[in-house]
């Protein structure tokens, strides 16, 4: 059973556009998984300020232990 849980909101235009993929997420799940916590969600969202905004507030809801926000910082 798991005790601690994890969300992980990535930030990327290049995802969702399909330039790029993420395998960011994948790596960083499996290892979260390896050290005993459950991941609750993965969600990817634009740079965009309000989504953004949204999308931490609809992860705080879920009441996870920790949220990692990761991405956001390529080219404009």
């Amino acid at each position: 059973m798991y005790r601690k849980t994890v969300s992980i909101l990535v930030v990327s235009r290049e995802i969702l556009e399909g330039s790029v993929v993420d395998r960011n997420a994948a790596f960083m799940a499996n290892r979260i998984d390896g050290l005993g916590y459950r991941v609750m969600s993965i969600q990817v969202v634009d740079r965009a300020e309000a989504e953004m905004v949204a999308a931490i507030r609809q992860a705080i809801e879920q009441q996870p232990t920790y949220l990692i926000i990761t991405g956001g910082i390529g080219p404009s």
